[in-house]
């Protein structure tokens, strides 16, 4: 996968990394300096100022940074940017999601929070201490994000979360994300011998496979279900599946590398997509139409910028495991339907979340703040 380091450099802007994780190794190598800092040292935004004061970049642009302080920080310093991608400024569980009775949360953030922190489940703090400190985390982080010039999401559902927050739309742009792999000319054929179906993330419980089990127990057609991904459920899944009688015809994979993806996207009529949490995005559904695959999935969080009901693939109404059943057994009775709405998709993706969609805007954001093309921005 190419990453938006690499798409910025080809267009000519001077990158300067900093970072930080566990093991310095894990950031990719290119021609720009990298600034590794450990996570004790990006809690502090000490450090951080000192090496943007060092490069003086005339952009700071600003991904996943889990320091309030440090985006308020580079704020002050210059112009900037940021990407938020997940839910710190708008819920202390970071989820969005009542455990308890699994329903998606839709209140904004505020005092309400913490009766159902305990009432609800939506976040693993139970401690009174715990609590305190991670209702302490979103109005901090928002109050950090108001400073920079302009705030990036994926979704219209993330732009509306943090509208419901407090942040002013017009400081928000939706820049989706861009979907590449390199080889990757024209669709797969949709083989239809062997009708299998695929499941692809993590093994938890807001990833809904146990509402597919379910549908796939009511089917009267032939199938193989091939699960990629790991996670502390599988073994309730795999019991699961062994109670409703379909255990003979779900595969676990495990965890598969992008190029054992590829290949198993060849062998599969359809991706289902089974989120019941509010999805950022759903970068797997893009995954699915690059590959000429339909997707059914819950209408949860963003999916509903990227699926369309009928066209390339079924939006179903979330935890509707009886109509989730009805969309998978038309998707393996009319082998040419998945074929259709698998085209639409890879097309889809070409026209909306190519590469050049995805840097033109992206450009366009950053000339606009700076008013001028950039010269070493901080990626």
């Amino acid at each position: 996968m190419i990453s938006q380091i690499a798409l910025l450099e080809e267009a000519g802007v001077e990158n300067v990394v900093v970072y930080w994780n566990e093991h310095p190794q894990t950031f990719p190598t290119g021609n720009y300096p990298v600034y590794h800092v450990t996570e004790s040292e990006a809690e502090r935004p000490a450090g951080i100022e000192a090496i943007i004061k060092e490069v003086r970049p005339t952009i700071i642009y600003l991904h996943t940074v889990r320091n309030p302080a440090v985006v308020a920080a580079a704020a002050r310093l210059g112009t900037t940017i940021a990407y938020i991608h997940d839910f710190e400024p708008v819920c202390p569980g970071l989820a969005k999601f009542y455990r308890r009775g699994q329903r998606i949360c839709t209140r904004p953030y505020g005092l309400g929070c913490v009766p159902m922190i305990y009432l609800q489940r939506c976040a693993s703090a139970k401690h009174p201490l715990s609590v305190y400190r991670i209702m302490q985390a979103p109005p901090r982080y928002l109050a950090a994000y108001k400073q920079v010039g302009k705030v990036l999401v994926g979704s219209s559902y993330m732009k509306d979360l943090l509208v419901q927050n407090g942040l002013e739309a017009e400081r928000i742009t939706i820049l989706p994300y861009f979907f590449h792999m390199p080889g990757r000319t024209t669709p797969v054929p949709l083989g239809v011998d062997d009708p299998r179906l695929l499941f692809v993330g993590r093994l938890e419980e807001e990833k809904g496979l146990a509402f597919l089990l379910r549908a796939l127990a009511r089917l009267s057609r032939p199938y193989r279900l091939l699960v990629a991904g790991e996670g502390s459920g599988q073994k309730g899944y795999e019991a699961l599946a062994q109670k409703l009688g379909i255990a003979g015809q779900v595969d676990f994979l495990g965890w598969l590398s992008p190029e054992e993806i590829k290949r198993v996207y060849e062998k599969v009529v359809c991706l289902v997509f089974p989120s019941i949490w509010p999805e950022p995005f759903g970068m797997v559904g893009i995954e699915a139409f690059y590959n000429s695959r339909p997707v059914i999935a819950f209408d949860v969080g963003g999916v509903s910028d990227w699926l369309q009901d009928g066209w390339n693939g079924y939006l179903i109404p979330p935890q509707d495991v009886e109509q989730l059943a009805g969309c998978i057994e038309r998707l393996l009775e009319k082998p040419g339907l998945a074929s259709q709405m698998g085209s639409n998709g890879y097309r889809f993706v070409e026209d909306h979340y190519g590469v050049e969609q995805h840097l033109a805007q992206l450009m366009a954001v950053l000339r606009r703040e700076t008013g001028f093309l950039m010269k070493n921005p901080v990626s």
